[in-house]
């Protein structure tokens, strides 16, 4: 091919180009704010069987390393700290705190 018949080609391709529709910014855009800001489905909370199993696998954890160092008396008080670290973490994941319940609202444009 040499370049008298490419540039024909090429004049041909302009003349006979269809340029695409213009789009409706209009639509486009709704479609999106309707996908990227509708309304996330809840998380679910762990069930108490999560929570059972959690309290008792640190009860566990605790009593093995008082076992383990053959101490009587910290035996208890381990196992005890142990099971009430499982309490607070649950309580601290499964209910938020009022800044992010706060942060929630704001960002959601509702009021508390």
């Amino acid at each position: 091919m040499d370049d008298n018949r490419l540039d024909e080609l090429l004049t041909d391709a302009v003349l006979t180009y269809r340029p695409p529709p213009d789009a409706s910014l209009d639509v486009i855009w709704s479609r999106v704010e309707a996908e990227a800001f509708r309304a996330q489905p809840s998380k679910r909370a762990p069930g108490w069987r999560v929570f059972v199993g959690a309290i008792a696998a640190t009860l566990l954890g605790g009593v093995l390393i008082a076992m383990h160092w053959n101490l009587k008396g910290v035996f208890f008080s381990a196992a005890i700290a142990c099971g009430l670290a499982a309490i607070a973490t649950f309580v601290m994941r499964r209910y938020p705190s009022a800044d992010q319940v706060a942060a929630r609202a704001a960002r959601l444009g509702k009021p508390i």
